[in-house]
């Protein structure tokens, strides 16, 4: 990397070393947060007065969103669903697990453009041994002209056209596929472009 291997073996095994610890970090904290906020929620989840409706006369005291029950504050029935621990571990654990093979699978993946760029090298290489350098070594000025205008041409068309439209394919992919997966979950506000006649169009209608 800098001319030193052993600093660059050293760089690798601590960036290796990082890598293994992160995954315990996604692993643990999860599980452990949500257990700590269930148990102070229950802590301080306030005592609800078991009548159901306190009232005088033929009138009641409280609103009906506001009536308590033994199981507390009507539409709060969620709170009373048992918190199972061993779910929300197991949860995470397949979380962890997805996004760490997940990103050892999109490592992989953006490896193909270090692949083809390897390649497009050795393919250059080949084509000027088998086209220019017989004629720079025959010392022939013509032959070395016309040999470097099909040189040229071999590695404009093969190379650089096919390298640019592959690498703008496969980073086109990985960026949709790999990139977008960590976070992109296509819900939203739909897209509407702007336009003049449109907005004309809803001014006169709410004027009209």
């Amino acid at each position: 990397l800098w001319g030193d291997a052993e600093a660059q073996k050293k760089l690798q095994f601590i960036l290796l070393i990082t890598c293994l610890i992160c995954v315990p970090a996604m692993l643990f904290p999860k599980p452990i947060c949500i257990y700590i906020k269930h148990a102070l929620s229950k802590k301080k989840k306030p005592q609800h007065p078991i009548t159901d409706v306190i009232a005088i006369g033929n009138e009641p005291l409280l609103p009906e969103n506001q009536r308590f029950s033994a199981q507390g504050p009507k539409g709060d029935d969620h709170h009373g669903e048992e918190f199972d621990f061993s779910d929300v571990c197991v949860h995470s654990l397949i979380e962890t697990i997805e996004f760490v093979l997940g990103s050892i699978s999109h490592t992989a993946s953006y490896l193909r453009l270090w692949a083809l760029s390897l390649a497009h090298a050795e393919l250059s290489k080949v084509f000027f041994r088998k086209t220019l350098a017989p004629f720079v070594e025959d010392g022939n000025i013509f032959s070395v002209f016309i040999a470097w205008a099909v040189f040229a041409s071999i590695n404009f068309v093969v190379l650089i056209c096919m390298d640019a439209m592959e690498c703008f394919l496969h980073t086109l992919r990985l960026h949709w596929i790999e990139f977008q997966s960590k976070f992109y979950k296509g819900t939203g506000v739909r897209f509407i472009p702007f336009s003049i006649s449109t907005v004309l169009k809803d001014y006169v209608e709410k004027t009209a």
